[in-house]
């Protein structure tokens, strides 16, 4: 019975500090979430998210780098092409003006003939 009559008694006196230090409890309670939080936060999840962001980053400016690389050999390649079809386009307009000068120059007109009529023959 001692043993009942002391428990009751300490019951007694822990549900009175109980409502004492509850909202104190409840307040450290709250400020050591609230800390561990921002602990893990700074130490865990902001690095990293950092980290992955880097890592995306970097894969992205290398699929840039690489596009704009094929697209400059590309470009180079139709650059060429363009440059040949030019070389030959001059060439041909070449040709074109000379074989011209040379029917010019052969032609009646210059050798005092009727231009491009019908010739009489009375």
């Amino acid at each position: 019975m001692a043993w009942g009559l002391a428990w009751f008694g300490a019951t007694l006196l822990a549900v009175n500090l109980a409502d004492a230090v509850a909202p104190e409890l409840g307040n450290l309670t709250a400020s050591a979430v609230l800390g561990w939080y921002a602990w893990y936060t700074a130490t865990r999840t902001t690095p990293g998210m950092l980290r992955s962001f880097r890592e995306e980053m970097t894969a992205a400016r290398q699929d840039f780098r690489n596009e704009t690389a094929a697209q400059r050999a590309e470009l180079a390649v139709e650059r060429e092409y363009r440059h040949r079809d030019n070389t030959a386009i001059a060439r041909a307009l070449n040709r074109l003006a000379k074989a011209t000068a040379r029917d010019a120059e052969d032609s009646p007109r210059r050798h005092g003939g009727h231009g491009g009529g019908v010739m009489n023959d009375e």
